[in-house]
């Protein structure tokens, strides 16, 4: 092949062919992926302005709530919350930001049955999952079954299941996962 190039007046490139003398174009650099739509990161100004304390209500709770937000700037934002009483509209995300920001009597009388923290959970990106299983662990009254598995129809994840697993035999309730852990699999 190269010697028929070389007869055609082409040299050798990487990928391209270009006539002798002649620059071959670089080959075009395909634009970054966008975040996915669930994973909202925080913008720039945004960040300062929970890191300076200067953030709104909306601001600070839509940080803890996001998915896409940093561990460091989530952190800052709990703090917020939970200092100044901050809280969503939205009863949902309210029972999240309780349980996130371990406000447990307040969660406790908004989501006696976690039916909202289960909505909450089944609706939320997985780095907030991940962030809301955390925080699960450390209240301790959150019924974790229901939570994980929504309606009792989806099936888990391996994370969740090992994480499920882990917290039922902390909590010595072997019994409390029936049929949802093992149709999970």
């Amino acid at each position: 092949m190269w010697r028929w190039l070389e007869r055609w007046r082409r040299r050798r490139t990487r990928g391209t062919v270009a006539p002798v003398g002649e620059q071959a174009e670089p080959p075009p650099v395909p634009a970054p992926d966008p975040p996915p739509a669930e994973a909202t990161p925080v913008t720039q100004p945004l960040a300062s302005r929970i890191a300076l304390g200067l953030a709104t209500p909306a601001q600070a709770c839509a940080a803890v709530l996001s998915g896409g937000s940093s561990d460091a700037l989530v952190s800052q934002a709990v703090a917020i919350c939970r200092d100044r009483g901050y809280a969503p509209d939205d009863p949902v995300a309210r029972a999240a930001l309780f349980v996130l920001t371990g406000q447990v009597a307040r969660y406790r009388e908004l989501d006696p049955s976690n039916a909202l923290l289960a909505r909450a959970y089944q609706r939320a990106p997985q780095r907030l999952r991940r962030r809301l299983r955390a925080a699960m662990s450390e209240i301790g009254e959150v019924d974790l079954v229901q939570v994980l598995t929504g309606d009792g129809r989806r099936a888990l994840a391996e994370t969740e299941r090992e994480y499920l697993v882990r917290a039922l035999t902390g909590r010595r309730a072997w019994g409390t996962c029936g049929a949802s852990c093992s149709s999970s699999r």
